[in-house]
């Protein structure tokens, strides 16, 4: 199968991305439960599945050519299973190659708009709210990072790459606030961040918006870690201060300077004197994916890579400073911690 890991994800580098048929077969296989109809000759997966004799015969000798399925003895049989997050992953690459097959062009015709093509109206995995007009979505950065797949998918998607990474975000984040005790995760939404640093003592606060809030909460990834889950966009305003820490990994890519300017004044005045900013992106001109990753956010909304210059000058602007930047191991991404000043 597409291993569902960064070296198969649209965010790999330009190169070392699996095969776009792979990905689709493998996505489409999973989703009609025809792997799960394995080990079976072709006509009889088609019949447990409900689907055409000859459909199931090319998708599977299709599947075998890839080595995602193997047949012996007249039957084929599944390689590899799925578990729910990498089948959460698999659907999530997919819906991003469907997405840059339907809506990329659109957008680059005269009278295109950026996300406006076929599935810009589709829900907002985070509010579950159809698509914006233009003025509202330039006035409070709306997009839809999720590529419009419900948190119950795109979450598990997002928590199998961050689970990797946040331990070494914790640590290199506490290095720069020894002290802290109360940290404010924002759009922490899988909440491995979240966990994490609550791992090292730290009070954390997840704020995410509403369908994300409930997603965590029902799923229970947070039990028993004493991370405390508020609802609320954080556009508009943030959990109750103040916090030694804030944490916005993945988030500043969802977002035009405006909108990223407002919210870093907000952060501001909700840290202590000396409080520590960190922000894991994407950066233009430092990470070599970036331009690729950018047309996903042209595609999600109001989003964009922002390069290492926009972010200094729109936190000099909003009180921070002191910064330092350390690019995170094995991702094409980069960790920016500042500090605000007394």
């Amino acid at each position: 199968m597409p291993d569902p890991s960064p070296a198969s994800s649209f965010m790999a580098d330009p190169g070392a991305v699996a095969d776009w048929r792979e990905v689709l077969l493998c996505d489409a296989a999973a989703e009609s439960g025809l792997l799960e109809a394995l080990p079976a000759p072709a006509d009889e997966a088609a019949d447990a599945i409900g689907a055409q004799h000859r459909a199931v015969r090319v998708a599977l000798d299709a599947l075998a050519t890839f080595g995602l399925v193997e047949r012996r003895a007249g039957a084929y049989h599944a390689v590899v299973t799925l578990d729910n997050e990498e089948r959460a992953a698999l659907a999530h690459h997919a819906n991003v190659i469907r997405r840059w097959a339907n809506d990329l062009g659109p957008t680059l015709r005269p009278g295109g708009d950026a996300g406006g093509g076929p599935g810009a109206g589709d829900p907002d995995p985070h509010t579950g709210d159809g698509g914006r007009d233009e003025e509202e979505a330039g006035a409070d950065g709306g997009n839809d990072g999720g590529a419009s797949l419900p948190p119950s998918v795109f979450m598990p998607a997002l928590a199998r790459r961050a689970r990797e990474v946040a331990p070494w975000i914790a640590e290199r984040v506490l290095a720069r606030a020894s002290r802290a005790g109360r940290a404010l995760d924002l759009g922490g939404g899988h909440g491995e961040h979240a966990r994490a640093l609550a791992e090292r003592g730290l009070h954390v606060v997840l704020q995410d918006r509403g369908p994300v809030t409930d997603w965590l909460t029902s799923a229970g990834h947070l039990d028993g870690t004493g991370v405390e889950v508020v609802e609320g966009d954080f556009l508009e305003g943030l959990a109750d201060g103040p916090f030694d820490v804030v944490l916005a990994a993945g988030v500043v890519h969802l977002y035009p300077g405006p909108a990223l300017e407002r919210l870093f004044g907000r952060v501001a005045a909700a840290l202590r004197p000396g409080g520590v900013l960190a922000i894991s992106t994407t950066l233009r001109g430092r990470n070599a994916v970036a331009p690729v990753f950018a047309v996903q956010m042209l595609l999600a909304g109001d989003g964009d890579t922002h390069s290492e210059a926009d972010l200094v000058g729109w936190l000099a602007t909003a009180g921070f400073g002191d910064l330092a930047l350390e690019d995170i191991p094995d991702r094409p991404q980069t960790l920016l911690t500042a500090r605000r000043g007394s």
